[in-house]
């Protein structure tokens, strides 16, 4: 059978009418996908974008408009690499398209591909408009940071600051304890209350290696030295030492230190503090942290008989809105003393700390904390023959007041409260102080 020759060109008309029917319903059918994907992200319903755009992908995927919604809803969720193949396909198609060379600069940014986001946002800062060149201008700012920080770098602080101490030394208001072996005991003025005020001084280096994009380490050193006025004998000098090391991946983080924190009184060696700490979390879901912290530490005094060891476990809690933080820790631990003379010195406790942090603009943060813990010691005191107990109460409130990129206001203000069965261990105490602080 011979086919007429005259046909032909019939033919090829009626493919191609086929063909453009079948590829514009295609495209109409692609960009209603498109819509919806894009309805649903207004809508903050992200994870349904992103599942509707998953099951179109396979009929769409290579159309412009539902690469695009569907890059969009990927990185909505977080699937930044999903997202890049999606706007990579779109800016090839349409080079001039800066919505979605925008976005694909901001997913190289979120997966570490500094140098692809670099890229994108110079090509942007020639193409976009003049109302964006201000937000390319500080991703790229953002972008150098980050390049100089993967290099490994130092951050220094110094703070000057004064303030109100009512009680110097967590002394006593009574003049006279009365003591069972004893009787009444006049007390040196030591252990009374001193009120006084103070100037301080406070510098930190710290130098941060990161050693990929999820690990880093560190290392941190700080010297704070507060000058009592009336009572001279009150100045301490504390100095920190802290080398650690970091590591997080989708839903876990992982920090591990040890440090040294040794403290003079009245230019005296009083304490040598010297421990590892640990602390691990896991993310139950968006904005929602549980983590467990342990110490262990060693508390080597002048006086070698009050030497301790130190254990303690925490159980914490957070929850993290946009500008407010919350957790809740249970501490449990145990002080043991080295020496069996001293077993009244050790003690098991137990507390609830309590913390918010509110970051009221980008100058502005509130930082509240109330702590409680209760302590039980060993051993009866040898003067007043009976066991120890402890209640403690702690609230502090810090204000942080931007001035500038680099200099800070901040406010302290402390109070504590002891209740001993001890009368002599009896306290409540008062801390405001205010300082400047200057970061570079």
């Amino acid at each position: 059978m011979k086919y007429n020759h005259h046909y032909y060109p019939l033919f090829f008309i009626f493919s191609i009418s086929l063909s453009a029917i079948t590829c514009a319903e295609t495209l109409t059918n692609a960009a209603v996908s498109a819509q919806r994907i894009i309805l649903l992200i207004n809508q903050d319903k992200k994870h349904q974008a992103y599942l509707s755009a998953q099951s179109d992908l396979f009929e769409f995927e290579g159309e412009p408009e539902f690469d695009y919604a569907y890059g969009l809803a990927a990185q909505g969720t977080q699937h930044y690499h999903q997202a890049i193949f999606a706007f990579e396909r779109v800016v090839k198609i349409q080079p001039k398209f800066l919505q979605a060379r925008y976005a694909l600069a901001i997913s190289y940014f979120a997966t570490g591909n500094i140098s692809a986001s670099e890229y994108e946002f110079q090509q942007l800062k020639s193409m976009a408009p003049e109302d964006r060149s201000g937000l390319i201008a500080k991703y790229l700012q953002a972008i150098n940071s980050r390049e100089n920080a993967s290099q490994g770098h130092w951050q220094h602080s110094m703070k000057l600051g004064f303030g109100v101490d009512n009680n110097a030394n967590s002394g006593i208001d009574d003049e006279v304890v009365n003591i069972p072996q004893l009787g009444p005991i006049q007390l040196f003025d030591s252990s009374q209350v001193l009120d006084d005020y103070f100037l301080n001084a406070q510098w930190q280096s710290a130098y941060l290696k990161p050693l990929n994009l999820n690990r880093s380490w560190y290392v941190v050193g700080q010297v704070k030295h507060s000058a009592y006025q009336r009572f001279e004998e009150m100045s301490r000098t504390y100095t920190d030492v802290i080398a650690g090391w970091q590591m997080r991946d989708k839903k876990m983080k992982y920090h591990l230190n040890s440090f040294y924190r040794p403290l003079w009184l009245d230019n005296n060696k009083y304490l040598d503090y010297v421990g590892i700490n640990a602390d691990v979390s896991f993310r139950r879901q968006e904005n929602h942290d549980l983590g467990v912290n342990g110490t262990f530490a060693m508390l080597n005094y002048q006086q070698d008989d009050l030497d301790k060891n130190q254990f303690m476990l925490g159980f914490w809690y957070q929850i993290t809105a946009k500008k407010l933080s919350h957790r809740l820790t249970l501490n449990l631990g145990k002080e043991e003393a080295d020496n069996d003379i001293f077993q009244h010195l050790s003690r098991n406790f137990w507390g609830l700390s309590y913390r918010a942090v509110m970051q009221i603009d980008k100058q502005k943060s509130v930082n509240f904390q109330i702590d409680f813990t209760d302590s039980t010691y060993d051993k009866a005191h040898p003067l007043f023959l009976t066991k120890q107990e402890d209640t403690m109460w702690k609230v502090t409130a810090d204000y942080q007041q931007g001035i500038s990129k680099k200099w800070s206001w901040l406010v302290k203000v402390s109070y504590s409260k002891n209740k001993s069965s001890l009368v002599l261990y009896d306290y409540d105490r008062t801390f405001i102080s205010t300082a400047i602080l200057y970061q570079f």
